[in-house]
C-alpha cells in the first residue's frame, strides 16, 4: 500500500495532466475553429454552449490549480496532512461515500462533461441532450449523497 504522501504526489501529477489536456484542447479548438471542413465552429454556437465550453476549460484549470495548491500545502504541513489522512480513512465517511458515490456514476459524469464539451462545437441539439444528462446525473448524485448522509 502506498503511503499517504505518495498518494498526494500522484494526485498532483494527475491534476497537472488534466490541466495539460484542458490547455491542449483550448489550443486545438483555437487552431481549428472555423476552418474549411472542420467540425469545430464556435461562430455558430448559442450562448449556452459557448459559456459551457469556456466554463469547462477555464473553470477546470482554476479548480485543478486550486487542488494542486491545496495538495501541496498538505504535503508541506505534517499536522494538516495527518488530519486529512484521518478524515479520508474515517470508516463512516467511507461508508457514506461508497453508498452515495459509485465509480460508474463518476465515470458517467466525466464522460458526459467531455461529450457536452465536444458537442458544444458540433451540434446544439446534441449538446443540450448531453448537458441535460450531465445536470441530471449531478442532481442525482447530490440527492443520493444528502440522503445517505442524513440516513446513516
Amino acid at each position: 500500500m502506498k503511503t499517504y504522501e505518495g498518494k498526494l504526489r500522484l494526485r498532483i501529477k494527475i491534476y497537472w495532466i488534466v490541466i495539460g489536456v484542458l490547455l491542449v484542447s483550448m489550443v486545438l479548438v483555437g487552431e481549428f475553429d472555423g476552418r474549411q471542413g472542420s467540425i469545430l465552429n464556435s461562430r455558430n454556437m448559442p450562448d449556452l454552449t459557448h459559456d459551457f465550453a469556456r466554463l469547462v476549460v477555464f473553470g477546470g484549470i482554476i479548480v485543478f490549480g486550486l487542488l494542486i495548491r491545496r495538495t501541496k500545502r498538505l504535503l508541506s504541513d505534517r499536522m494538516k496532512r495527518a488530519e486529512a489522512q484521518r478524515q479520508e480513512e474515517d470508516e463512516r465517511r467511507q461508508f457514506i461515500q461508497r453508498r452515495a458515490d459509485s465509480m460508474a456514476l463518476n465515470l458517467f459524469l466525466v464522460l458526459s462533461v467531455c461529450a457536452a464539451f465536444v458537442l458544444s462545437y458540433v451540434n446544439s441539439a446534441a449538446f443540450l441532450t448531453a448537458y441535460a444528462m450531465t445536470l441530471t446525473a449531478l442532481l442525482l448524485k447530490g440527492t443520493v449523497f444528502l440522503y445517505c448522509r442524513s440516513k446513516f
